[in-house]
């Protein structure tokens, strides 16, 4: 188990679960054993690695508590059946995409645990136009990355101003000793880019951001 994964399972509070993207269901395998979930659900859009996470959950000795289905997002999951939905390993534009396009599955869970590997601001906003809070929000660090990791309900919840959706509201609130790690990596995708040469309009929003960056790091 990765880290990132350790965190997100820390994060489950219930005992049926739906992994959406299990890959080699190292997630769900590891929550069977230690008895904290008794009815899993395991999808994958693609069928090896399901199978593999088949075989995985054989040798586990947990197939008796862990299904598999292979589909694309929640297409499938029955309404209501599950009460913690994971879905992690892929961008936040999927994720808010996949919950878009099963909303009244999407709407059933009591937990949403979400980690997506980029676009996070974008899901934040998707989550709260849509009628999901933000109930807590981890920032882990595994293998030199930094990963961000929300736990969501289906229940609306006030807006965030421009900083709590670019950096995440409770993360700024808490002062998460992560954040500044995870600003300071972020940034330096931009250390070598030619501003001059950016349209106009990328280039004011690419500003924008810096600037709000450094201010948060300052303030932290």
């Amino acid at each position: 188990m990765s880290p990132r994964l350790l965190k997100i399972a820390n994060m489950v509070r219930h005992s049926t679960l739906v992994d959406i993207g299990t890959d080699h269901a190292h997630l769900p395998i590891y929550l069977a054993q230690g008895g904290r979930v008794c009815n899993v659900l395991a999808t994958d859009i693609a069928l090896e690695p399901l199978e593999r996470g088949r075989q995985n959950a054989a040798y586990a000795d947990v197939l008796h508590i862990v299904d598999f289905k292979q589909g694309a997002g929640l297409e499938g999951v029955t309404p209501l059946k599950y009460e913690t939905c994971t879905i992690s390993g892929m961008g936040g534009e999927m994720i808010a995409g996949i919950l878009q396009n099963s909303p009244d599955v999407a709407k059933g869970f009591k937990q949403l645990v979400l980690s997506p590997q980029r676009s996070v601001p974008k899901l934040r906003r998707f989550l709260h136009d849509n009628g999901f809070s933000i109930n807590n929000e981890e920032i882990v660090e595994d293998n030199g990355k930094f990963y961000n990791i929300l736990d969501c309900s289906p229940n609306p919840q006030e807006p965030y101003d421009d900083a709590g959706y670019e950096f995440g509201q409770i993360l700024l609130e808490g002062r998460h000793p992560l954040l500044g790690s995870l600003i300071r990596y972020d940034m330096k995708k931009y250390e070598n880019i030619n501003m001059d040469a950016l349209p106009g309009e990328r280039r004011a929003e690419l500003e924008k951001y810096i600037k709000l960056c450094l201010e948060v790091l300052e303030w932290l």
